[in-house]
């Protein structure tokens, strides 16, 4: 199967360079997606209902249709994923469960490239609840495109703007004259704090934004959107695509 010879490719390559990592059982990787999105709301043996488990005996107080044999299925994965309703609080907040989420990403990649360990060492010493997600998917040139033509018209605003510029030409010089790939590449963190503690979580997301810039000199934005979209893509494996800018 072409997937599982990528997922072992990965792994190899991930082991290669030092790396610790080992496939998980899908019973097991559906779990540890649950515990990164409600972990208080997860037990310790909670196991998820899949295909090929024994199916469990629904209850529910909702009326069911007469031809409705929905109680003989599977329940709906994103159920047992997600257990509890959450909302935006705010264009910046989100809530999920009892506890608000601060998302926020990488607008500008490091200007002195750091290694991930310098990052990493800095938010352990932090004292703060954070996770992290990398999107790495194909069509770079077309995102750098429309970037280009918006950049065009403001140079005379912005340095920054002469800069992306430049950037796509060299990017098109590079799709053009070689084999390697112009990828999309996003990164996005979040923090967060127990449900009615705000204060708390507008200090924890300005430390965590502080504490990325100084990792080579990134530029950080929070969402102001669908945080609670964006929340959700810093969760395990819960989205492949970011609404963020690239």
């Amino acid at each position: 199967h072409i997937h599982n010879s990528f997922v072992q490719t990965i792994l190899e390559d991930i082991v290669r360079l030092g790396f610790y990592a080992s496939m998980l059982p899908v019973h097991d990787a559906v779990k540890a997606i649950r515990e990164t999105i409600d972990p208080a709301f997860t037990g310790d043996g909670w196991k998820p209902y899949l295909p090929g488990d024994k199916i469990p005996v629904h209850f529910s107080k909702e009326k069911k249709k007469k031809d409705d044999l929905s109680f003989l299925m599977y329940p709906p994965l994103d159920g047992m994923i997600v257990p509890r309703d959450g909302k935006n609080l705010s264009l910046k907040y989100a809530q999920l469960g009892d506890k608000i989420y601060a998302p926020i990403y990488i607008e500008l990649l490091p200007k002195d490239i750091r290694p991930f360990y310098d990052l990493f060492r800095r938010l352990l010493g932090g004292d703060l609840p954070w996770r992290i997600a990398f999107y790495v998917s194909p069509g770079g040139m077309e995102v750098s495109k429309s970037k280009n033509l918006l950049a065009q018209f403001l140079t005379f605003s912005s340095h920054y703007n002469k800069l992306i510029v430049e950037a796509h030409r060299m990017l098109k010089e590079l799709d053009q004259r070689s084999d390697d790939p112009i990828i999309k590449f996003t990164v996005v963190l979040t923090t967060w704090a127990d449900a009615g503690d705000e204060p708390a979580l507008q200090a924890r997301v300005a430390k965590l934004s502080k504490t990325v810039q100084s990792w080579g000199g990134c530029e950080v934005r929070q969402v102001s959107g669908d945080p609670f979209e964006l929340m959700m893509s810093s969760a395990l494996a819960m989205d492949y695509n970011t609404n963020c800018t690239t």
